[in-house]
């Protein structure tokens, strides 16, 4: 089980996604414009004060938080639940080393939830950016689902090598 190249590839998908769900992934900065306009008695045209005050908001394992107060704005649950299921699905893949059918299949569905999680953060920065003036700032674990992913797909290389010499072997006797 430890000697073999995909258990070590696993682990690592493991390690990386128990990190993502300590840490930020990406920060919202909103950019809310204020208008304020001063009329003069003495001036034909109103004066105009454009402020910028931007709030950032980070998305970390409880949701969408404000950075200064904590104040939760959205939850994140579901992006959380991607994190921790798969780090537990690659967990149980390392220790069904015997059943080398068992590991492909879940090989492969870890993979297609890893693709998922992208698209579910996609589908929170959209929601962001549609209803707010919205500008993101990525933090280093937006892209372990990534690293994640070619990790999955060496591990599901080096698991069907194992498979096809096992069956290989089979034969020969």
């Amino acid at each position: 089980m430890i000697q073999r190249i995909q258990t070590l590839y696993l682990f690592v998908v493991v390690v990386l996604f128990a990190t993502m769900v300590a840490t930020p992934l990406l920060d919202f900065k909103i950019n809310n414009v204020k208008l304020d306009v001063e009329n003069g008695a003495a001036q034909a045209k109103p004066d105009v004060k454009v402020t910028k005050d931007v709030k950032v908001y980070q998305m970390t394992y409880k949701g969408i938080v404000d950075k200064e107060s904590g104040d939760m704005l959205i939850s994140t649950s579901l992006v959380t639940l991607y994190e921790i299921v798969v780090a537990v699905i690659a967990l149980i893949t390392i220790f069904l080393y015997k059943n080398r059918g068992s590991q492909i299949k879940l090989t492969i569905f870890n993979m297609v939830l890893q693709v998922g999680f992208y698209v579910v953060v996609a589908v929170y920065m959209y929601t962001a950016y549609k209803y707010a003036n919205t500008d993101f700032d990525f933090h280093l674990p937006i892209v372990f689902p990534l690293i994640s992913l070619i990790l999955s797909y060496l591990a599901f290389r080096a698991i069907v090598k194992d498979d096809l010499l096992v069956k290989s072997l089979g034969r020969v006797r």
